[in-house]
């Protein structure tokens, strides 16, 4: 009878862990079901949690509403959670038009810095005096600007430095960055210079490939889909 009972005992607990290991399988489906059910499990107060649903939907489905309500929750918990991303929390904020308080919430971006590499603020704590570590941050500040300075040209200097900076872009080329393609691709769409804009989003789409990046995946699947569309109309 021992033997029939251990075994009996031993089915049940491998069942058991099968069954979890089901329910486990369903939140790994992917990043936004991963992360929601962290924050089910954690509480709400999982500022990265957040932070990776806010990035998940401004690059996937390009959902800006959910991924403004996840960055903004991720804020109000801890902003050293975002020092990394916050200029795609800008980029955001920027395409939805709510640009009123943005300018104030950038330079409270950059305190956030300072007080992450800097808090004693010695002398010469500007954004390009700070250790060589804070360099992709210094990026993250200055995109941020950029976005808010297309979005808003009432904004005279951050519009003068937005032209600036996008003026040395241009000149790279397929060489930039792809998050400052992105923001060369918003200008040429809001100039109404659509060929422009479609070269510089396939020049997005080469860097995303070449840096096996998720990164403005969205732009992917936009380009499949109109793809698609003028093969469907020329059948």
């Amino acid at each position: 009878k021992c033997p029939r009972l251990v075994n009996g005992v031993l089915l049940a607990v491998i069942l058991a862990l099968g069954a979890a290991t089901v329910r486990q399988t369903g939140f790994w489906r992917d990043e936004r079901t991963l992360f929601a059910h962290t924050l089910e499990v954690d509480g709400a107060r999982n500022a990265l949690a957040h932070v990776e649903l806010g990035m998940w939907y401004f690059n996937h489905p390009h959902d800006l509403e959910r991924s403004v309500d996840a960055f903004a929750a991720a804020w109000r918990i801890n902003p050293r959670e975002m020092l990394s991303t916050f200029n795609v929390y800008a980029f955001a904020l920027c395409e939805l038009g709510r640009t009123d308080g943005l300018e104030q919430l950038i330079e409270d971006y950059w305190d956030a810095v300072l007080d992450r590499y800097d808090p004693h603020r010695r002398a010469g704590s500007s954004i390009f005096a700070l250790e060589p570590e804070t360099l992709p941050l210094r990026a993250v500040y200055l995109t941020a600007q950029v976005a808010l300075g297309l979005a808003d040209p009432t904004k005279r200097d951050l519009a003068d430095l937005a032209d600036e900076r996008l003026r040395e872009i241009r000149r790279q080329g397929r060489r930039a960055s792809p998050i400052w393609l992105y923001l060369l691709m918003r200008q040429a769409e809001k100039a109404g210079r659509a060929q422009e804009a479609a070269e510089i989003r396939a020049w997005i789409l080469e860097g995303t490939k070449r840096l096996r990046s998720t990164q403005f995946s969205y732009l992917q699947e936009e380009t499949a889909k109109k793809a698609n569309g003028e093969r469907n109309v020329m059948q």
